[in-house]
């Protein structure tokens, strides 16, 4: 999938193409100059195309071996490369990149990935930090960040580009559930319940899907830590009725009933419980 305001990028005038200008997007140029690219972008395509990765970094490879001084050609590698943890040689590319461009929110969005999957994990929150910094306004380098530092549990850091995506789209449930995930890691009441509103909103928009009730079981468990014991029990039922064939909703409701000491309709759940494990022939 192409990133960033692709279609917008190729409106632009040759001009803009051709300048090397540091600022293209909020403290990147590799990244915006990459979507300027089409056969950059073809290559993109062909990497994400099933058995076609091989093949698309070796052009990529030709493009470099034309044109070293394009630092965009290797800091997109770089991300090719650290999406198949190929994450050496994918540091080796970003780091040619910075040592040019030091403060090319791109880059070092990737170079934070690297660095994360090679538990270089301090490095790699530095560097998401001051992605954050730097592009404030960047899809990508966001998101980038965000990932390494929820994976790192630095939830308060991470807090800070959950933020800045929902402000970007704030419609966008992903971006919603990572900032809910946040809240509810940092916890406090009024974490709690900005999570609760973010979660509720992404339960009304979610069709039905295979993990689509992650969301669902995450709201009720943050209303129990609220002790909205009833709002709890309606979120599950709702989730049960939507995902009839879903062991997990189910047994998540067996355990409020048992929590709240709720024998009877905790027994009722489990006769349920056993009848559709006997449906799916578990």
């Amino acid at each position: 999938m192409l990133t960033g305001n692709f279609s917008a990028a190729l409106g632009k005038s040759a001009d803009v193409k051709n300048a090397d200008s540091k600022t293209a997007t909020t403290g990147s140029s590799t990244e915006y100059q990459g979507q300027l690219d089409p056969e950059l972008q073809r290559l993109w395509y062909l990497f994400h195309q099933r058995g076609k990765r091989a093949a698309a970094l070796n052009e990529i490879d030709s493009f470099i071996r034309r044109e070293p001084n394009k630092m965009y050609l290797h800091a997109w590698k770089s991300r090719m490369l650290a999406e198949i943890y190929e994450s050496e040689a994918a540091l080796q590319e970003v780091n040619l990149v910075l040592r040019t461009l030091p403060k090319d929110s791109h880059a070092i969005a990737i170079k934070a990935r690297v660095l994360a999957q090679l538990s270089r994990t301090e490095e790699a929150c530095r560097d998401a930090n001051t992605v954050i910094s730097l592009a404030p306004d960047n899809d990508y380098a966001l998101g980038t960040a965000l990932r390494v530092l929820k994976d790192a549990g630095r939830f308060t850091e991470a807090l800070k580009a959950a933020d800045l995506l929902v402000k970007i789209n704030p419609t966008n449930n992903i971006n919603l559930s990572d900032r809910a995930f946040c809240l509810s890691e940092i916890g406090g009441k009024s974490n709690l319940e900005q999570a609760v509103k973010d979660l509720t909103k992404v339960v009304q928009t979610t069709g039905v899907q295979t993990i689509g009730f992650k969301n669902d079981i995450r709201l009720a468990s943050i209303y129990v830590r609220l002790e909205k014991f009833a709002l709890a029990e309606k979120v599950l039922i709702d989730c049960c009725n939507r995902y009839p064939n879903a062991l997990q909703p189910l047994l998540e409701l067996i355990k409020l009933y048992e929590h709240t000491g709720q024998k009877e309709k905790a027994k009722e759940q489990k006769t349920k419980l056993d009848q559709l494990q006997n449906d799916l022939g578990i």
